[in-house]
Order: C-alpha cells, then sequence, then structure tokens
C-alpha cells in the first residue's frame, strides 16, 4: 500500500514518474474548451478557456475550490453535458478524433470502454433498483462481447480485485446493502473493468476513511503500472495529488490559472490562488521552534458566480498582490518555462512570492 500522505505532512513532492511522463505522447488533447449553460436566471459559465494534454501512462492532477469547473470539464470529456441547457464548444482530440464532434453511438463505443470514469458519488450513480452485478455485468457485455456467464465470472473477478470480500455474493446485493467504501470500489471495478485507456477519477476517495483511501488510490496505481491507463485525477487533497500526480493544473473560476510538473508547482508556485491553496495546508512541526499551534492562512472571499460577468482577473477581489491592471484587464496565461505557466500579471513585474512548505 502506498503512504498516502495527509494535508499536515506534506512537502515538497519527489514523483519519479515525472521526468519520463513528460517524454510521452499525447494521448487526450484539450483545446479552449468552453461550458455554458442556459438558465431561466442567466447563463452560466462553468468552464472558459481550458486547454491541456493528457500523455500516454501519466496522472494529471486537477486542484481548486468547489465550483472552479473541474467536474463540468471532466464530464465534457465524456460528452455528458446534458443538451439543450448545457452548450460545449472547443475541441477535445482523442484517437484521430475530435469527441465533440461524436454522435450518440460513437460516443457510447468509448466511453465506459477506451475512456471510463469514476464518478465522485458512487450512490446517485449506480442505480438502486438493480444487483451490483447485474450493472457490472452490462457494462462488460456491451463492451467486451461476453456471454452471460463469462461476463458474470468476469465481474465478480474485477470485485475481488478491488478488494470486495465474498465478491460472488455481492454480485447479488443492491447498492444500499453496500458500505461508501465498498460502492466506491464498484464504481473503480466498473470503471476498469474495460481496461480503459484513460481514466477520468473525479474525487475518488471523498468521505473514504484514511485506510480504504490508501487501498482505493493503491489499486488504482497498480492498474496503471499494469495497464498503462493514463489517469485525470479530480482532487481536493493537496496530498494526494503531491504523492501520485505527474503534473498538475490549478483551476479557478472556469479557467487553469497555473500549470506545472507536481514538484516544480509546490516548490515554487507562481499564482497567487495556488500560493494560498499551500499555505492553507497544516505543516509538520519539525523542530521545537515552530510554535505548536500555528493559524492557518485562509483564502479571504469565496469563488465569483460564474452568472456574473467578467472583468479583469478573477481572482482580483480575493488576492493581496492585486494591481490597478488587474480590476480592468484579463491576464492571459504565459509560459513561464518549458513546462511551467500560469495567469498573472504579476510577472510583468516580479514573480509571486513562494511559500516554504517545510521548514
Amino acid at each position: 500500500m502506498i503512504p498516502i500522505q495527509s494535508a499536515a505532512t506534506i512537502g515538497v513532492p519527489q514523483n519519479p514518474h515525472g521526468a519520463l511522463a513528460a517524454e510521452k505522447e499525447e494521448l487526450l488533447s484539450v483545446r479552449d474548451l468552453h461550458v455554458q449553460f442556459s438558465l431561466p436566471s442567466g447563463t452560466v459559465r462553468a468552464v472558459e478557456g481550458v486547454s491541456f494534454a493528457l500523455r500516454r501512462g501519466e496522472t494529471l492532477g486537477i486542484v481548486g475550490e468547489s465550483g472552479s469547473g473541474k467536474s463540468v470539464t471532466a464530464l465534457a470529456i465524456l460528452g455528458l453535458i446534458a443538451r439543450p441547457f448545457g452548450r460545449v464548444s472547443g475541441q477535445i482530440d482523442y484517437d484521430s478524433k475530435d469527441l465533440l464532434t461524436l454522435d450518440t453511438p460513437a460516443l457510447q463505443k468509448i466511453r465506459g470502454n477506451r475512456i471510463a470514469m469514476i464518478f465522485q458519488d458512487p450512490m446517485s450513480c449506480l442505480n438502486p433498483v438493480f444487483t451490483i452485478g447485474s450493472q457490472l455485468v452490462e457494462t462488460v457485455r456491451l463492451h467486451m462481447q461476453m456471454g452471460g456467464r463469462e461476463a458474470f465470472d468476469y465481474s465478480a473477478d474485477m470485485l475481488a480485485r478491488v478488494g470486495i470480500p465474498l465478491p460472488t455474493q455481492r454480485m447479488r446485493e443492491y447498492p444500499h446493502q453496500l458500505s461508501g467504501g465498498m460502492r466506491q470500489r464498484v464504481m473503480i471495478a466498473m470503471a476498469l473493468a474495460c481496461k480503459p485507456q484513460i481514466l477520468l477519477a473525479d474525487e475518488p476517495t471523498t468521505a473514504l476513511d484514511v485506510t480504504i483511501q490508501a487501498q482505493i488510490v493503491d489499486l488504482m496505481l497498480a492498474l496503471q503500472e499494469e495497464t498503462g491507463t493514463s489517469i485525470l485525477l479530480i482532487s481536493h487533497d493537496m496530498g494526494l495529488v503531491a504523492e501520485t500526480c505527474d503534473r498538475v493544473a490549478v483551476m479557478y473560476a472556469g479557467q487553469i490559472i497555473e500549470s506545472a510538473p507536481v514538484a516544480d508547482l509546490f516548490a515554487a508556485p507562481r499564482h497567487p490562488y495556488t500560493t494560498g491553496l499551500l499555505r492553507s495546508i497544516p505543516r509538520l512541526r519539525t523542530d521545537r521552534s515552530m510554535p505548536r499551534v500555528e493559524k492557518l492562512q485562509a483564502i479571504s472571499g469565496v469563488v465569483p458566480s460564474p452568472r456574473a460577468p467578467r472583468v479583469g482577473c478573477a481572482f482580483q477581489p480575493r488576492c493581496t498582490q492585486s494591481m490597478e491592471i488587474c480590476a480592468g484587464t484579463a491576464p492571459l496565461l504565459q509560459n513561464l518555462s518549458a513546462a511551467h505557466s500560469a495567469r498573472c500579471w504579476l510577472h510583468d513585474t516580479q514573480p509571486a512570492a513562494q511559500v516554504p512548505l517545510t521548514s
């Protein structure tokens, strides 16, 4: 089992795969993605101009507060934004195809098969009136062309692989009969059953105890090592991101505001929002000179409403380093190095402050 660090022990991560990931080919490319929802109360701009690439065999983390557009980005990749209320534009390239141009039958051949997703709330994603087995078998038969008995045995074996005891018995049970941790493992078994090339994991360890969290992440990384699956990990847990990801994209108000290899981002964040996120993490008391009780530095204010008109930098009302230009002109995402980019006017004057994560 991998040692998942809590926020209290997080330091600068040393991911051995980071250098190798930078050399791998792009498997998924998202370019200028926009997602809007038309509601009676007005237009909701959930995602605005998001671009990133996911390379073969790497783990890309997406972090940010609730309402930043992380989950909507993943849903857009799978074509799960409901129409006509949701409008998606941009380009999502996978296997020489733009997923936004595919019709429903073509998407269904990819969704759950080549690209799978672990949803944040397994209870709302598992159908309460069907057994666990029937839902797993349906996925396997649809994408792997197995017969009924073969699909049942294969599904039971997948439950065993994700650590569910008595898998044959669990196949005949309903979602409400399983604990939260077991339901999450069922979702992982369903997502990994067809050995997808890409796994979208939306808060896969939310509301689970630490032991179960470690087991689930250990399973995901073991299967990634076995099959070469690329993982897009959406998480609030900076410790989890530090331990498991090769690169990190920080989202705020529907935009990526910083992107970098995981070690670079934790060692030297270049956007004030990323700096604030890292300063809000409790630090391990490593020597007697540090105070026993240290007040965390919370980011004041809240994420702006996606209904509100956008003028200038979205983070400006909460930023302690804002300048006059920030209020009137939105900054562009600029490359600060070959692998590090940030969306901030500070880089026209001085670097953003660095954060010491360990003492």
